[in-house]
């Protein structure tokens, strides 16, 4: 499956959109190793990724989000602990079991998700939470 990134899901701060674009960038090159038959030789490296990513990215939002006094803080904080909770199973599923193909479209299917309902909602609504009081400052 191909995901690429599209204008529609910048949130209108440079930071955030960047680091989104890259997560996108990353979730490509997976697909390109997938369809080279080279899948599960990456996947190491992506949940690796996603660790990192996940810390410095949910950190960087969350700073944000409190400096502009962002309403939805805590729900976005609550998905964070929950995306981190799922990237920790899975590199204990990857340490237990070994890369596999299985668990290589179970990570698949979980990015896509996250990528598609958490970028398009909960981000999207910070992105038109900065507009509003853009707007509103003179």
């Amino acid at each position: 499956m191909t995901l690429a990134w599209q204008d529609e899901l910048a949130i209108g701060h440079h930071e955030i959109d960047a680091q989104h674009r890259e997560i996108f960038e990353r979730f490509h090159r997976l697909t390109a190793a997938c369809e080279e038959g080279r899948g599960t030789e990456k996947l190491a490296e992506l949940v690796g990724f996603l660790e990192e990513y996940a810390r410095e990215h949910f950190a960087t939002e969350e700073r944000l989000m409190a400096e502009y006094g962002f309403p939805g803080l805590a729900a976005q904080e609550e998905a964070h602990r929950s995306f981190m909770a799922e990237t920790a199973r899975f590199r204990q599923r990857l340490g237990a079991e070994g890369s596999s193909e299985e668990l290589l479209l179970a990570l698949k299917g979980s990015l896509i998700r996250w990528l598609i309902q958490h970028i398009r909602n909960l981000d999207g609504e910070f992105g038109s939470y900065l507009k509003d009081i853009s707007k509103a400052t003179p």
